[in-house]
């Protein structure tokens, strides 16, 4: 840390995902702290000490990266900063117990949970919606594209028996999740910190969320049949978008297998 108190941020390449920059007057990135140049500082457990460096937009070079399929809204655009020097009162970690402002339930949550919770929010929503598009579609819709047959798709055998069970995948996913909440919530309020075994519970309800959620847009983007797959319709925004949300970490499959070593009662070297 230089002598004027303050962080030296240096990047030799660019950082990723600045999302809402498009409106933003503030930005931060995470910066790993050195205490030289090429020796990083430590936490007790041996872990580099990582720092979210807080500067203003116009200091940063926002590039124009963010064309992709879906979340274009977002404009989670790559960015950089060289020579950057941010003052010591602009930084923070938000799983830095001496660096919260704020004791309460939601603070003790760690940064990487509370982001899969709000991503398991959104992909609950867009399935949500997107199923229920397709069960005002399928009142009206004929199966087969009208040829030879004039039932609609509500009419259908397999389609009524396809959405019972998209509907049941996503009221019991949203269930699970809720249930994790209102425990990790209690937890949080009464003891500070959740367990290993909530912190495996609570992401599997998060990452099973969304993988329940893939599974109900699929369906009913299938089911719609070429109705689905025309610019503004009701169902390949939020296809779109909600398999850009699962190219998220939060959605990664790899979560699981943190959750059962967790389950075990082993710490998982990847974060839950």
């Amino acid at each position: 840390m230089p002598a004027e108190r303050g962080f030296l941020a240096r990047t030799s390449g660019v950082l990723r995902c600045a999302s809402g920059s498009a409106n933003a007057t503030w930005m931060g990135g995470r910066s790993t702290v050195f205490e030289t140049a090429d020796k990083p500082r430590r936490d007790a457990k041996g872990n580099a000490v990582n720092r979210t460096m807080l500067f203003r937009r116009e200091q940063a070079n926002i590039k124009d990266t963010w064309h992709v399929i879906g979340l274009r809204g977002t404009s989670s655009n790559d960015y950089e900063v060289g020579d950057l020097f941010v003052p010591e009162e602009y930084t923070t970690w938000r799983d830095s117990t001496p660096d919260r402002r704020e004791s309460g339930p939601l603070y003790n949550i760690p940064m990487l949970t509370l982001y899969g919770v709000g991503f398991s929010g959104v992909a609950l929503g867009i399935a949500g919606s997107c199923l229920g598009a397709f069960m005002q579609l399928a009142r009206i819709k004929t199966s087969g594209g009208g040829v030879g047959s004039t039932a609609v798709l509500r009419d259908n055998a397999v389609i009524q028996s396809r959405v019972a069970r998209a509907c049941g995948r996503l009221e019991s996913a949203r269930a699970f999740l809720l249930l994790m909440l209102r425990e990790s919530w209690t937890a949080s309020a009464s003891s500070g910190a959740l367990s290993l075994e909530q912190r495996a519970r609570l992401r599997i309800a998060i990452t099973g969320a969304m993988e329940a959620a893939r599974k109900v847009v699929d369906f009913a983007y299938r089911a719609a049949g070429t109705t689905a797959i025309f610019e503004g319709s009701a169902f390949e925004r939020r296809f779109r978008d909600l398999h850009a949300l699962l190219a998220q970490g939060q959605a990664h499959l790899s979560n699981f297998e943190s959750a059962g070593q967790a389950l075990f009662g082993i710490e998982p070297a990847q974060r839950l």
